[in-house]
């Protein structure tokens, strides 16, 4: 076929053709003799033998764009101009691609056959700058380059990498190192992935930038679609053929699909004990569940004097239907032993001390526990305690309670209390007798 060399600005000719084959070129061409806009011969080559082809160099100026109308099978052509442009000039209809760079590697394997196999490496574009050593080099920066994943006839599948040099090192070769890989079915990012949105100062009312899983299922989503999934995965240790594990991921669901009242969750997974996809924590905008104990201590922050934690509960049919908070202590094999605290709130403030002392401190000026008085199997039994702090000393007792059915419960003993003040009450289990301290001495009620 042949090569067809346009030239527009005939008076400044630097083009040298040399007949190595095939019929003679007509009419003879001499410099500054160029009158025809098209030359055709069987075999071009340049007068020193080579098959680079350089458009607008220091001594030829075209005013116009250069064409070549046939395939160049090797060689380089270079442009000093700052840009290199390939236009499609056909009339093919706008659905057509164009213009197209075809990089076509007829033969795989090492083996002179076009038989390819996985990985077999193809085509790749190289990005070249100069550095700035003394003498300037020529660096590549940057390579965009294709391997074939699969070359089975019929289910031939393709890979395209991208990679960059980094502090003076650009790996290629065997295994070279790429920042992004797009296979059949993924997009593997090998470095960190930045989202950045430019912003222009103030308050920004919009939310960017913005990371969007969307899921398109048509004609319309189903409740409980998988709308998508973040995972974490790595590798465990399985000696020689270590296992690929998600060991966490998020996810969210739709709850309702219905227009105008659509609903969604967010769901928190893990592995646990090998199995994948155990789910920790989901939230919706109805309500949200824990799964996983949490672990002390658990601290919640607050700077206003509204409630900080609020627990409702929406069952209204039941009259012990009431927000339960749950404290429970884990117990040996025999259980718990008598005089055991199973649980305790605490209530904190802060004292007065000066500033050249430490400042003021936290003190403990309260609490509320519960208390294991006799553990006993089907004789139980259980103490409201409290303490409180006075005269800069914690102060401990038991709660006075009312029954259900009526009264006061006051504490029943058969010594009376050690050091006791004016007004206090207890029952005396041997004289059977509610007794008051009243005036410095016990004093019989009955």
């Amino acid at each position: 076929m042949p090569i067809t060399v346009t030239v527009t600005n005939p008076s400044q000719p630097n083009i040298s053709i040399e007949q190595v084959q095939g019929s003679e070129i007509t009419p003879f061409l001499a410099p500054r003799n160029l009158t025809l806009t098209t030359l055709s011969c069987g075999t071009f080559i340049t007068a020193d033998g080579t098959t680079t082809l350089t458009l607008g160099d220091s001594s030829t100026v075209f005013s116009e764009p250069v064409t070549i109308s046939d395939t160049l099978t090797s060689g380089t052509i270079t442009s000093n101009a700052t840009k290199l442009d390939l236009t499609d000039a056909t009339t093919n209809s706008a659905s057509v691609y164009g213009p197209t760079i075809e990089l076509y590697r007829n033969g795989g394997s090492g083996d002179g056959t076009s038989v390819f196999l996985t990985s077999d490496k193809l085509g790749t574009i190289d990005f070249y700058g100069n550095n700035d050593a003394g003498t300037p080099e020529k660096i590549k920066y940057a390579k965009i380059f294709s391997t074939i994943y699969e070359e089975t006839d019929g289910a031939e599948s393709g890979k395209l990498s991208f990679s960059v040099i980094n502090a003076g090192t650009l790996t290629e070769g065997t295994n070279p190192t790429t920042i992004l890989d797009l296979e059949p079915d993924v997009a593997q990012f090998n470095s960190t992935v930045r989202l950045k949105a430019s912003a222009t100062g103030g308050v920004q009312a919009t939310s960017t930038p913005i990371l969007e899983l969307y899921q398109e299922d048509g004609p319309s989503s189903d409740d409980g679609d998988h709308l998508g999934e973040i995972q974490f995965t790595a590798y465990n240790d399985n000696g020689f053929s270590p296992v690929k594990h998600k060991y966490a991921g998020m996810h969210a669901e739709i709850i309702d699909e219905s227009n105008a009242t659509e609903d969604g969750s967010l769901h928190f997974t893990t592995v646990k004990a090998g199995v994948e996809d155990f789910t920790v924590l989901t939230l919706n905008g109805s309500g949200s569940t824990l799964f996983s104990d949490l672990i002390a201590p658990l601290t919640i922050s607050s700077s206003t004097t509204d409630a900080d934690l609020v627990i409702t509960n929406s069952e209204s049919s039941s009259a012990d239907a009431s927000p339960i908070i749950e404290m429970y202590r884990s117990h040996g094999a025999s259980g718990h032993s008598d005089g055991d605290d199973i649980g305790k709130i605490e209530f904190y403030g802060a004292n007065s001390r000066g500033l050249s002392s430490g400042g003021p401190e936290k003190t403990l000026f309260g609490s509320l526990s519960v208390e294991v008085v006799d553990s006993s199997d089907g004789t139980e039994d259980g103490a409201l305690k409290y303490s409180k702090i006075v005269g800069g000393s914690q102060q401990t007792g038991d709660l006075v309670t009312q029954p259900n059915n009526g009264g006061v419960q006051f504490p029943a003993q058969s010594a009376a209390p050690s050091s006791p003040a004016n007004g206090q009450v207890y029952y005396d289990t041997d004289d059977h007798k509610l007794k008051v301290y009243a005036n410095g001495g016990w004093v019989d009620l009955h």
